[in-house]
């Protein structure tokens, strides 16, 4: 393979063929020998719904959070891998609950 600047080979990218270049000497490949195949990993599913099931909106609102509230939530939102919404909408379910309302959850 030719190198570049540096001394490195060049890197073959991801779902890639390794092929060699034209105009080399011995860069034939000998017969049966198998091309360098590269295949990505699975991702692991993000948390909460798939896209496309989500639930109808009736209405968005703005909430706005002090600098203290904002980053407990967000920590608590971290430790349990769980979005700031999912927290939210807990909170309400759980306020209407208290207050002898119906939670919706």
């Amino acid at each position: 393979m030719a190198r570049r600047e540096g001394g490195r080979p060049p890197r073959a990218g991801k779902n890639t063929v390794a092929e060699p270049e034209t105009g080399d000497v011995g860069s034939q490949r000998p017969e049966g020998e198998v091309s360098e195949v590269t295949a990505e990993q699975p991702t692991k599913r993000p948390p909460g719904r798939p896209p496309g099931s989500r639930r109808e909106v009736a209405a968005r609102f703005t909430v706005r959070l002090d600098g203290s509230r904002y980053d407990a939530l967000s920590q608590l939102a971290d430790s349990e891998g769980r979005s700031l919404h999912s927290l939210m909408l807990e909170a309400i379910d759980d306020l209407m609950r208290k207050r002898g309302g119906v939670g919706l959850s």
